[in-house]
């Protein structure tokens, strides 16, 4: 879990404890604190990543419903876990639910809480903070599977967005195509282990897959048989743009240490040979507050940053290390519409994604990674930062999601597909 999560956590845990008191004063919650104590002493791990009423639960109806044939006013749900200010994932979902609107469909957000449930509204105070605004209703995921057996509100589509949320999808019995969307290889996000199996299991639950890119879609059909269509990433040229025809210097690192695939350990390294062979580069760190982490070489450190603010600090650089070990991050795409080259770990869950002149993939080693950074800094130019934001002005994220609603319309005329048999990871290998 990390750090804005948390926080969001403890701040929902203030909540209720101050609705527990006005409701019955002390003795029910000292009481109930001395329940927890005991149980997490007993059981000091906080279990999987989902409750476990999600994962033992029988299997939710798939009833029959009609098979659409037109994208006129779909009726589509999305579950969602809890967002934070500035999650990625979050974001892109969400982009698609505002588009999705604007497209003439109508949609639904059920918030799963595993932490607090119930807890809505707190989830419509983050969207509402730090979100666009948007039509969908925002309900309780719990209206999805109790009392069991109940049957969803009329959707066209139902959709998980993440491996706990597939575990809630499968549960609800609806008529509603069964779609998941994919934006990166969750299995990966945990160590070998019952998270990571319980994640990698979703993968036979017979979802429509909407994949981020097409190495997921590759992926998923190759090594579990879902059925997938892929979107393209696309570009906030809002947000992300060469700001003025000025000269470029020093490089950045997008530093995320809780996050285990953005690679820090291995970025700092690379870091460290390139502060030591080239003193004259300046290296700026963004993405996460370090805290009391050791930097063992000069460097300016950003912390969380608007993306206002992430695209004043691109504008100054010549190059960006950005290291995504699972697919491909959004950043490198950001990179480039600022004029900002991006150095990115090789591999077919990057390349795959996303294939472009002024992207350097190189092997992940902290020496090769180090002079990569240091050639681009010296290949800088005012000419060489416009032709690479040139290159991605014309991705666009309304592509995208007509590539979203498209997935969505084959997903609902193929509804024995989207709610088709789960299988054994075993039996696909």
């Amino acid at each position: 879990m990390q750090r804005d999560e948390r926080t969001a956590l403890v701040r929902r845990r203030i909540r209720q404890l101050g609705a527990g008191l006005r409701a019955g004063g002390m003795r029910p919650l000292i009481a109930r604190a001395a329940t927890k104590v005991g149980e997490r002493l007993l059981v000091p791990d906080d279990g999987p990543g989902v409750a476990i009423q999600e994962v033992l639960a029988p299997v939710g109806a798939t009833l029959r419903g009609r098979a659409v044939t037109s994208t006129a006013g779909l009726r589509i749900g999305w579950i969602i876990e809890p967002p934070s200010a500035g999650s990625g994932g979050h974001t892109t979902l969400l982009r698609f639910v505002r588009d999705l609107e604007r497209r003439g469909h109508e949609n639904r957000i059920y918030v799963y809480d595993r932490h607090c449930p119930g807890d809505v509204a707190s989830t419509v105070a983050v969207l509402r903070a730090h979100f666009p605004r948007m039509g969908a209703v925002v309900a309780d995921a719990a209206e999805l599977v109790e009392p069991p057996g109940a049957q969803v509100p009329a959707l066209d589509a139902l959709i998980a967005t993440s491996w706990p949320t597939a575990y809630v999808l499968r549960r609800a019995a609806t008529s509603a195509a069964r779609c998941y969307l994919v934006q990166d290889f969750e299995p990966s996000f945990h160590p070998a282990g019952s998270d990571a199996a319980l994640a990698e299991a979703t993968y036979t639950f017979g979802l429509h897959g909407i994949t981020a890119g097409r190495w997921l879609a590759a992926k998923l059909r190759r090594d579990y048989g879902m059925s997938c269509d892929p979107f393209d990433f696309g570009v906030d040229a809002d947000s992300y743009r060469v700001r003025a025809r000025s000269p470029r210097s020093g490089i950045v690192f997008y530093a995320r240490p809780l996050t285990p695939r953005r690679g820090y350990e291995l970025g700092m390294l690379a870091l460290q040979r390139l502060a030591a062979d080239r003193p004259d580069i300046d290296i700026h760190l963004f993405g996460e507050d370090l805290g009391r982490r050791s930097v063992p070489f000069a460097a300016t450190c950003h912390g969380v940053l608007t993306p206002a603010a992430i695209n004043e600090l691109l504008n100054r650089c010549a190059a960006g290390l950005v290291l995504s070990l699972t697919n491909l991050s959004l950043l490198p795409l950001e990179l480039l519409a600022a004029g900002c080259i991006p150095v990115v770990n090789d591999g077919p869950n990057n390349r795959e994604v996303f294939d472009n002149p002024y992207l350097r993939y190189v092997a992940p080693t902290p020496d090769l990674l180090a002079a990569a950074l240091a050639e681009e800094s010296d290949r800088a130019s005012v000419s060489r930062a416009e032709q690479a934001s040139a290159s991605v002005s014309h991705l666009r994220w309304e592509d995208a999601g007509a590539q979203v609603e498209s997935a969505l319309l084959h997903a609902c005329a193929r509804p024995e597909v989207a709610g088709g048999e789960e299988r054994s990871c075993a039996s696909l290998r």
